[in-house]
């Protein structure tokens, strides 16, 4: 009963996951595509059977340096990224409220960084994620790592930890210069950011600065864990456990 119960769920999930992405506007996704019996792709985001997460294929495109991000689409910001994530924002935002994940507001961000004051950003609302990135090493073995293993906090001297979360925020919708509107993160390729960045899809949940006012802020890689650049990676984001409070 329980098994049939979540091939229902994940039914659900991935007719609401097309359903969204027409009305929310995220045009140009991609009709489903079939792999080998695996759930289909739209968009670049494959919904997990179950309609309890997802995944993404992409790249390492950074290995050491500074960052604003930990994913972007390909071909957009790579020199301050770890990953190129072969994906269209506005497909992983419908994806993400297939699986019931709910979006924080952003105009909250959007109005601190117009103002440009020395004031600590507003708390992230939404919408907790687990993000964990996969690839095979060297020698064939595959890693598993959490997201927030590939940055290291110049401020703490630290590798990130998990208890830093990754938030949904959703990025917004405005208009392009044709007077059009589009969904942002689709323009400016912002996937996964690590500062306060209200055009990403998600954002982690407390930054460590500007990296470029000081050496003293921000992240850089983890040259310890991320492998070289151009290893495919596998991204698999799925909700923070209920005990976990948003």
């Amino acid at each position: 009963m329980g098994k049939a119960r979540g091939v229902v769920s994940g039914v659900l999930a991935f007719a609401l996951w097309i359903t969204v992405g027409a009305s929310f506007g995220a045009e140009g996704i991609g009709k489903p595509e079939a792999e080998g019996g695996k759930p289909p792709v739209v968009g670049g985001v494959r919904l997990l059977p179950d309609g309890k997460g997802l995944e993404i294929e992409g790249r390492v495109c950074l290995a050491e340096g500074i960052l604003d991000f930990v994913a972007v689409i390909e071909k957009g910001r790579e020199y301050e990224s770890v990953l190129a994530l072969k994906c269209k924002p506005s497909a992983l935002h419908a994806a993400l409220l297939a699986m019931g994940a709910k979006p924080g507001p952003t105009p909250a961000f959007l109005r601190w960084r117009k103002k440009r004051e020395d004031e600590a950003p507003p708390k992230r609302v939404g919408s907790k994620l687990l993000i964990t990135v996969e690839w095979k090493d060297e020698d064939g073995k595959t890693r598993h790592v959490p997201a927030q293993s590939l940055l290291f906090n110049r401020k703490t001297k630290k590798v990130e930890p998990t208890s830093n979360p990754w938030i949904f925020t959703g990025s917004y919708f405005g208009k392009n210069l044709d007077g059009k509107q589009v969904y942002v993160a689709d323009i400016d390729g912002a996937v996964i950011s690590v500062v306060s960045d209200g055009g990403a899809v998600i954002n982690l949940a407390e930054d460590a600065g500007n990296p470029y006012d000081d050496a003293e802020q921000g992240f850089v890689v983890n040259t310890k864990v991320v492998p070289k650049v151009g290893t495919p990676v596998k991204v698999t984001i799925r909700p923070a456990p209920a005990s976990e409070p948003e």
